[in-house]
């Protein structure tokens, strides 16, 4: 039997010595609070869906008042009047954000990772995901990162380096876009980011500094100190001569023809080569049976670990 509940008739109510007892809202049909032998009290609502008698938990009381609970009710039987069941619609969104709370930031930054994995850019894009984003949210749910956080997370690294904060937040940019585009995330946070000012560098190497560059590449040895050389001689990009092919030197020429492909601005580059760079050249060991890439440990991929070698220079 249905009663015309109120606040005061819930609260008053004492609980069953086992078990539980329901009362019905006279004005809401099918609303009912549940009280148990412990003195819980929570909403229900019963319906019928596809001809069967179903019952949706509402919440508990007092979290959820009675004005509220009515307001559920009424919008459950709305659903059930258009054909669709609140009570598996409530599972698939739990469902869901199961989902979303298993997207964790380092679980999509590896899937990122090895989507981008085929790309020119996927080295640099897994390094400092890996070193600056990854560690500092790890376990954090996608959907829980926001633009302070964003920000937070870039004026951090650029207390240390300015410059390469800017190159953080390009690959945020490239990762909630395309985590967007995946719906992992709502929306991208890094929207409304700006970059921070980029000062161009004014300082050079005395010629003592150079020498003792030169004798500290000497002692590192392969293959960073020879990469290191030839960088010095010849001005070029790290990229440029750290994933040199041995078909690019041109010994005739004393060049190297760096490929459109791996330039910054797509246009065929070269390099002259001067006799002490030739002689560095000459002097480098083949790596693999058909040797091909003149930088790599592993014959597969060019050398990495540069952080580490900078230090050993250091």
């Amino acid at each position: 039997m249905a009663e015309l509940l109120t606040d005061k008739r819930i609260s008053a109510t004492r609980p069953p010595a086992v078990g539980r007892k329901e009362i019905f809202d006279a004005l809401k049909p099918g609303l009912a609070i549940r009280i148990t032998a412990k003195g819980a009290r929570s909403w229900s609502l019963m319906y019928r869906f596809a001809g069967e008698l179903r019952r949706d938990t509402l919440g508990p009381y007092p979290r959820i008042g009675l004005a509220k609970a009515r307001q559920l009710a009424s919008d459950a039987l709305t659903l059930v009047g258009e054909g669709k069941d609140p009570r598996a619609l409530k599972a698939a969104a739990a469902a869901s954000e199961g989902e979303r709370q298993a997207d964790t930031v380092q679980a999509v930054a590896a899937q990122f990772i090895s989507k981008h994995a085929a790309t020119r850019r996927w080295r640099e894009l897994k390094r400092i995901l890996e070193r600056d984003v990854v560690p500092h949210w790890d376990q954090r749910p996608m959907t829980s990162i926001t633009r302070r956080d964003v920000r937070e997370l870039v004026e951090g690294v650029a207390d240390r380096a300015p410059v390469q904060a800017n190159r953080t937040l390009t690959v945020l940019r490239i990762f909630f876009r395309w985590a967007a585009k995946r719906d992992v995330v709502p929306a991208d946070p890094t929207v409304g980011i700006d970059k921070t000012e980029e000062k161009p560098r004014t300082r050079k190497l005395s010629d003592q500094e150079l020498r003792a560059l030169w004798r500290g590449c000497d002692q590192l040895g392969w293959p960073f100190g020879p990469l290191l050389q030839l960088l010095l001689l010849t001005g070029a990009r790290k990229s440029e001569i750290a994933a040199a092919h041995w078909d690019e030197i041109v010994l005739a020429d004393r060049l190297i023809e760096i490929p459109a492909a791996r330039v910054k601005s797509k246009q065929l580059y070269v390099i002259p080569l001067s006799a002490s760079a030739i002689a560095i050249v000459g002097g480098l060991k083949k790596i693999g049976d058909k040797p091909d890439l003149i930088f790599t440990t592993n014959a597969k991929t060019p050398v990495s670990g540069f952080s580490k070698a900078k230090s050993e220079l250091d």
